[in-house]
């Protein structure tokens, strides 16, 4: 049940303008003797070359502003006319995205080539989506897109060809991925992988179960998540994902990217761990929607995920404590794992880390874990001795103090005697 990120392919975006610049671009050459001179003005027909691309740039915009308001709208109609080839396919990605709550839709231009007729063009697309009630801004994704100029009654204009999704952004567009399903829910985008279509409402009821469990219990609340969850584990390989973690963890909570490159918002991600019974499934997505909740609060590893812990496991009957934490602790624990070394052991520190947060309630109210968690972020403490600055003024212990006293009570829980 790991909150943790993946790596974003670094690409240069080209703003609209600069796709202008660049088609119309020219190399000018010269001798040392040349230097101070007035610059030599294109010929004729280079300069009514680069006018051409030019123009061609500003209907290419304007046809994915017209895409981009057919998707928002819903307008099957408008998006047909933008269309100009792989009719099926670009249909089917219409028709899934309909499914979802669609805010908001951008493109930006990146890296184009030009057919040598000028009536053909290539380029990287920054798509961008805003769910609305999920992301605050668009979350952005990579895709392929073609088109060429096409006449008719009404004159000549430009469609798309073809537009393909960039191979690995599993997460960042899950709808796009072959062979899942979609569906929206209360306060939840599901999508599942071909293996699970048929868990598919018994998995939605659970995860808008879990949503509102901690809309109701964690400060702030949850307004929405999109919840990803799958069997087939290429799927997380595709995605870049480190399939040893993928088998360790029930669930992992990933970030995803906004225009700027900057995370805007958290998908939740059901493994194959995750999966395995009902009253685990429920903890687990109780576990990696809180991270979703809480994720723009940012802490030492153990605080993050005890706080995560601690809410999942509110209310539950049957308390897990992997029997390694007792081992640990009839051994005698004195120290909280530092950040590198947390998800080292996970069969010890998630069990350690909870029960630091049981004891922050115990001492100090059932909200003390959460006050601790946005009291840590809220001044950026990342250091064990800033860390200890704030709990102490705020609890008066420390980050040690509490996995000794987390350490007793997890020995409590087995029967044996800490440090023994």
């Amino acid at each position: 049940m790991r909150s943790r990120g993946i790596g974003w392919p670094s690409v240069l975006a080209l703003t609209v303008t600069a796709f202008v610049a660049a088609l119309g671009a020219g190399c000018s050459g010269g001798s040392e003797g040349d230097a101070g001179r007035a610059p030599i003005s294109p010929a004729p027909a280079a300069a009514a070359t680069s006018a051409t691309r030019a123009g061609a740039a500003a209907e290419i915009e304007a046809v994915l502003l017209d895409r981009a308001a057919a998707v928002v709208a819903g307008d099957r109609r408008a998006f047909l006319r933008t269309v100009g080839g792989d009719r099926a396919r670009q249909l089917a990605w219409f028709d899934r995205l309909r499914r979802l709550p669609v805010g908001e839709v951008t493109h930006e231009l990146g890296t184009v080539t030009a057919g040598e007729d000028l009536d053909r063009f290539a380029a990287a697309v920054h798509l961008g989506v805003r769910l609305d009630g999920f992301d605050p801004e668009p979350v952005v994704g990579e895709r392929r897109m073609s088109w060429r100029r096409v006449s008719g009654s009404d004159g000549s204009r430009w469609v798309v060809t073809r537009d393909r999704p960039v191979p690995g952004q599993v997460v960042v567009a899950p709808w796009d991925v072959p062979g899942t399903t979609v569906v929206a829910g209360d306060g939840v985008v599901l999508v599942v992988d071909e293996a699970l279509r048929s868990r598919e409402p018994r998995l939605l009821a659970e995860a808008e179960a879990a949503r509102r469990f901690v809309d109701r219990g964690v400060p702030g609340g949850l307004e929405g998540a999109v919840v990803l969850a799958f069997r087939d584990l290429r799927l997380f390989a595709s995605a870049g994902l480190d399939l040893a973690e993928v088998r360790a963890h029930g669930g992992m909570a990933l970030p995803v990217l906004g225009p700027e490159g900057e995370a805007v918002a958290v998908r939740a991600l059901l493994t194959p761990a995750g999966l395995r019974g009902t009253w685990w499934r429920r903890v687990v997505l109780r576990h990696e929607l809180t991270h979703v909740a809480l994720w723009e609060k940012e802490a030492p590893e153990w605080l993050v995920e005890g706080v995560a812990e601690y809410a999942a496991w509110q209310g539950e009957r049957i308390q897990r404590v992997q029997r390694a934490a007792g081992v640990a602790a009839r051994g005698g624990i004195d120290s909280m794992p530092p950040d590198g070394a947390f998800y080292a052991d996970p069969m010890v520190n998630y069990p350690l880390a909870r029960f630091a947060c049981r004891v922050l309630a115990r001492e100090h109210g059932r909200g003390a874990p959460y006050e601790a968690l946005a009291a840590v972020a809220d001044v950026g403490a990342v250091h064990h001795d800033e860390v200890d600055a704030v709990l102490g003024e705020r609890f008066g212990t420390t980050a040690d103090e509490l996995a000794t006293e987390a350490g007793r009570a997890i020995a409590r829980w087995f029967g044996v005697p800490a440090g023994a």
